[in-house]
């Protein structure tokens, strides 16, 4: 079976690699088991994946591996990142994962993670909890969690933005200059 290594795959911020050198669907689905185990069985967890051609395969062993250790997933399907942070609050849940590697190039791809307050997770905030569990390979198969799809969120997002209140008062200024 292809795994990747912790040692390579684990960043100070994500999980990220080479679609297909680093990264496999039997590393995208302990990534699940162990994201499972570090979160608690039961809990709620958020799914989100980008455009990219490998995320739709390792959001789906992402979210088999997370089921089968017995979290509960709603899956947004693809969405960019802020939604996917917004929909953990909005929804209540326990945290979040999108498949992404962001800025890097296509062959790349990855997870980050967020928290009940949409805050990213990353190394001692949480994420050595899913290195730890990955690397132990010790994630125990729970009963069954179960998979949702939540393809409206886009629409809540939308009107959420008009809620937003800045806390502090701004000044904007416009360059002149620039027309």
């Amino acid at each position: 079976m292809k795994q990747g290594s912790a040692s390579n795959i684990f960043r100070a911020y994500d999980i990220r690699g080479i679609y297909g050198v680093d990264l496999f669907g039997e590393t995208a689905e302990r990534i699940g088991r162990s994201a499972c185990a570090a979160f608690g069985p039961g809990k709620n967890i958020v799914v989100g994946m980008d455009a990219r051609e490998s995320s739709a395969p390792l959001r789906e062993a992402l979210i088999s591996g997370m089921t089968s250790a017995g979290c509960n997933v709603t899956d947004l399907g693809m969405v960019p990142s802020p939604v996917l942070y917004f929909s953990v609050k909005h929804l209540g849940a326990e945290a979040g994962i999108m498949v992404t590697a962001s800025h890097l190039t296509p062959e790349w791809n990855g997870f980050k993670f967020c928290g009940s307050d949409g805050i990213v997770i990353s190394e001692g905030t949480g994420l050595e909890k899913i290195r730890e569990q990955f690397n132990s390979g010790t994630e125990e198969l729970a009963k069954e969690g179960s998979s949702d799809n939540y393809r409206d969120i886009l629409l809540d997002y939308m009107e959420d933005e008009g809620s937003i209140r800045l806390r502090k008062q701004c000044h904007i200024t416009r360059n002149a200059w620039h027309r």
